[in-house]
């Protein structure tokens, strides 16, 4: 039997031991609810609408889990059930009579999913279902207070008043229940999740971390932040006692991603790994059991790599409550689609639409919803000698937003020019901070970062007279300077010491210099020599990257990955120090000053400066400019493209320009829906032909038979031999170059 027949075998006994654990779950549940019913509210219901050819399935109530109903004291909740009989619990319409479609299983199992709690008008979920081709049925989500009932309900943060929608996503969370708890900028997400934290570590579902991880204490309670960048769980970090501020991770540090270094992890990382490092927790080797995890901009959070990794390290994720917060008008992954939007399709959704009256005072939160909502925003034109032109909206305390339009259309090459030129004058008149502010841009190259970032990091070195160093790592040069802001691991670092690396062996870089500049150009110092050896340099540079690809592991391969440098730093938000010695570290660290909205993602500053050109308009999406503006947190600065004629400036233009269509909930939902239907298409297609190509190899196998499998093993030996013949042709031309 061949690979892929076992592998066919294997699927399909593992759909079966599925299958029949979800038929051992729905008659335990079934058992378990003869027991205890749920518990009944007196809430008027609209009728079950029922699309044709549907499953007929009964509506289900939103209930308190049995542990934490056994810890109430017994007066209480026989108060609380005599008042439910007496006057019956009446949620807000407004807040709670939204329904959702619930999809079924096609065979005989029905375990109907937890409903949608919105404040979406009923016309849009039930729009959305015209387009399902699956078997749904329509079902009001209600709920009733047991947990926040006022009189009995002791917030955690004194004196602040919770709307309806906070104290729902408060109770269900409290009952232990997996829910979404969405919103866009100023609507209370971060104090409803310190509220959340604050409460359910009281309860007995939060039980304690059973033994220790790198970053998990064992006996500490049993509540983990996580996130794809350490800014982004920071916000909620600081808001933290200090026993759950070290369960504040990156999805990487929960899972503890390591190099790879052997030729035992290859087979591993096959499945497991982010470029050449996996982690150390996985479906073989499981994390702790962790009763809650809170999953922080879920929105940045991909489905295929990073979800996946969690729930494959977690031992009994069915027993975990999660918690996934976002706001879906910000930008999606780069790999793969949101979690949060598959989420909307499984989970219990809280979202909060009310914009506190201090977030609306801002006209930074005001350009926000203008650009979440598809709004043009303008006209914009360009500011003249005489001051007209442009845009300026100055609230005092509240914030400050300014748009500047570009006078003419420039070269990108000279645009950036201009712009470094800009930061400049700025910083020389006290109205640019590095320290505090920050650049935004859509790219990288040309009119990007990497430009931008080594111009102000030249200018900055100039004024504190840095010395500068050439840093050689795997064949790349780069300039750094002690003092320098950095990025490492999305981290804001500063650099503290640089220092050559003892017994590296490579390629030797120039002295350091105080005239260097970050381009690796010093004007009193002659490098014709240097020039001259270009050729040699890039084919010595190429050499290695093919063997090091080849030689995993071992020695020879670590001394290979040292870089001629050893540079420090030490974090901006924990003071904690980092020594970087390998070359995969110094590649991967890159200056501050400057970023891609995307690195911004889940941080905010003082005072963002957002830089955009014409030739952006490919990036330019709805997602991209609210992210970007919502990192500003007082004051707003923006050039970009005016209006010129029919042409939208670089504002609207993003501005009607979604990636994830849709305004309201129940739209960016049949996104997602779509999506999903998309995702799983070509599942089915790929599954179709690993089974195609499995008949082919047994028929091949039974027409050939043993000729056949020996023609094999000798072309494996050929490829073998002619691998390692031209691993030997290129050791002997990087010996010829380097003579």
């Amino acid at each position: 039997m061949n690979k892929f027949k076992l592998q066919a075998l294997i699927a399909k006994a593992k759909q079966q031991h599925e299958e029949k654990k979800l038929r051992d779950a729905a008659e335990a549940a079934a058992k378990e609810a003869e027991k205890n019913p749920p518990l009944e509210l007196d809430v008027q219901r609209p009728e079950v609408e029922i699309l044709p050819d549907s499953a007929m399935v009964e509506s289900v109530e939103l209930e308190a889990s049995p542990e934490v109903v056994d810890q109430l004291e017994q007066a209480a909740l026989l108060r609380t059930e005599s008042k439910q009989e007496e006057e019956g619990i009446q949620a807000s319409p407004k807040e709670l009579e939204a329904v959702t479609e619930i999809q079924f299983p096609t065979d005989k199992i029905e375990i109907p999913k937890s409903a949608l709690v919105s404040s979406l008008p009923s016309r849009n979920t039930s729009a959305s279902s015209n387009h399902s081709n699956h078997q749904v049925t329509h079902i009001p989500a209600t709920t009733g207070k047991v947990f926040t009932e006022t009189g009995s309900f002791h917030p955690v943060i004194p004196g602040f008043e919770y709307n309806e929608k906070q104290l729902l996503a408060i109770e269900l969370a409290m009952r232990g229940k997996s829910i979404n708890l969405i919103g866009a900028a100023g609507t209370g997400k971060t104090t409803t999740t310190r509220e959340i934290i604050g409460q359910v570590v009281k309860l007995p579902q939060c039980t304690t971390i059973h033994h220790s991880t790198k970053y998990l204490d064992a006996g500490s309670p049993g509540v983990v932040i996580i996130s794809f960048t350490n800014k982004a769980v920071n916000n909620i970090k600081r808001f933290l006692p200090d026993e759950l501020k070290r369960h504040c991770l990156t999805i990487h540090s929960l899972l503890e991603f390591k190099p790879i270094r052997s030729f035992d992890d290859v087979e591993l990382s096959q499945r497991n790994a982010q470029g050449n490092f996996l982690p150390t927790y996985y479906e073989d080797n499981k994390l702790p059991h962790i009763p809650i995890v809170i999953v922080e901009e879920s929105s940045m959070v991909g489905w295929d790599d990073h979800w996946k990794w969690v729930i494959d390290a977690l031992p009994h994720p069915e027993e975990t409550q999660f918690i996934f917060l976002g706001d879906l008008n910000q930008l999606p992954p780069i790999f793969g689609p949101s979690v949060l939007g598959f989420k909307l399709l499984e989970l219990s959704t809280v979202e909060l639409t009310h914009v506190y009256r201090q977030a609306l005072e801002s006209p930074i939160i005001t350009l926000a919803h203008k650009i979440r909502e598809g709004r043009v925003i303008g006209p914009l034109k360009p500011v003249h000698d005489d001051g007209t032109g442009g845009f300026l909206d100055d609230r005092a305390e509240h914030g400050k937003v300014t748009i500047h339009p570009w006078k003419k259309k420039l070269q990108p090459v000279s645009g950036c020019k201009t712009v470094q030129n800009f930061v400049t004058k700025l910083h020389e008149t006290g109205q640019y901070d590095p320290a505090e502010d920050i650049i935004l841009c859509p790219f990288n190259k040309t009119f990007g970062t990497i430009e931008l970032n080594k111009g102000i990091a030249d200018y900055l070195g100039k004024l504190r007279e840095a010395t500068v160093y050439e840093v050689c790592s795997r064949g790349m040069f780069s300039y750094w300077a002690v003092g320098d802001r950095v990025l490492v691991d999305r981290q804001e670092a500063i650099i503290t010491k640089i220092e050559e690396t003892p017994h590296y062996s490579g390629r030797q870089p120039d002295e350091p210099s105080k005239t260097m500049n970050r381009w690796g150009k010093d004007p009193k110092k002659k490098r014709a020599a240097k020039e001259d050896d270009e050729d040699k340099d890039i084919l010595i540079a190429r050499g290695h990257d093919v063997l090091s690809t080849l030689e995993i592991g071992g020695e020879e391969s670590e001394g290979k990955n040292t870089a001629s440098h050893t540079i420090t730093v030490e974090f901006c938000d924990t003071g904690m120090s980092r020594v970087l010695s390998s070359s995969g570290d110094v590649n991967a660290m890159v200056f501050a000053y400057a970023l891609t909205v995307h690195k911004s993602q889940g941080s905010e500053w003082r005072k963002v400066f957002i830089f955009l050109h014409y030739s952006h308009n490919t990036m330019l999406t709805r997602e991209l400019m609210y992210t970007a503006v919502t990192r500003a947190k007082q004051e707003l600065f923006i050039i970009c493209e005016p209006d010129r004629g029919e042409v939208f400036n670089s504002l609207t233009r993003a501005a009607k320009s979604p990636e994830i269509t849709g305004v309201t909930l129940a739209e960016k939902a049949e996104y997602f829906k779509a999506k999903k239907k998309t995702m799983q298409r070509l599942a089915d297609r790929e599954a179709k032909q690993q089974e195609l190509q499995s008949m082919e190899e047994d028929n091949y196998e039974d027409m050939d038979g043993e000729e056949s499998s020996t023609e094999i093993k000798e072309t494996k030996k050929k490829l073998v031999a002619a691998g390692k013949k031209a691993v030997s042709k290129i050791k002997a031309a990087i010996k010829s170059a380097e003579a």
